[in-house]
């Protein structure tokens, strides 16, 4: 019996027919694919309709900008832009810091090399987010000495504070990020082992 004409093609030759605007091709390609990667949506938001959005509106933007978008590893892609809008839906649930084990989770998932620029984007990003909620004063001093490498003298006198202020400000602040950095290494050491 011969196969049906479209399970001929590779994953990223049906694409090349989807840019072409070949309906039959991209049904193929969504029917292949979606539940591969509805498995990996749900595994990691828990919630089957939100699964299943998010793997229709993924289908949905390949089709809309078919003429635009360029794939040359489709499959990888997919995979990918699964777990970048994995991680959208938490931040639209407006994930706050102290659920940083949640979305780090959904980060460690990352094994392909390709990944890991975004996820260190990401890290910097929940730090910069973090640096930014401390008070004023203490965000002032972790600053001045982390990223302008300032003295405690310096420090002090340009903030017009004592020295044993700056000391204590500096020890309770690289105290709160290396908790939480621990914990982040922590929960990745456990997904990954």
């Amino acid at each position: 019996m011969e196969k049906p004409f479209y399970d001929q093609y590779s994953l990223d030759d049906l694409y090349i027919r989807v840019t072409e605007s070949d309906r039959e091709a991209f049904d193929h390609l969504y029917h292949q694919m979606w539940r591969k990667l509805y498995t990996v949506a749900f595994r990691k938001l828990q919630d089957e309709n939100i699964a299943k959005d998010v793997i229709q509106e993924l289908f949905i933007e390949i089709w809309d900008n078919r003429k635009k978008r360029q794939i040359l590893a489709v499959e990888k892609y997919l995979y990918q832009a699964v777990r970048f809008k994995v991680i959208n839906c938490y931040r639209k649930r407006k994930v706050n810091f102290e659920e940083l084990e949640t979305v780090a989770g959904t980060l460690a998932d990352y094994t392909a090399g390709a990944d890991i620029p975004y996820f260190e984007k990401e890290l910097r990003a929940t730090i910069d987010r973090w640096i930014d909620r401390l008070p004023k004063k203490r965000r002032a001093i972790f600053l001045l000495r982390y990223q302008e490498d300032k003295s405690t003298k310096e420090i002090s006198t340009l903030l017009n504070v004592s020295p044993k202020t700056v000391q204590n400000q500096l020890l309770n602040t690289t105290n709160m990020l290396k908790i939480l950095l621990q914990k982040m290494l922590l929960l990745f050491l456990l997904i990954f082992l």
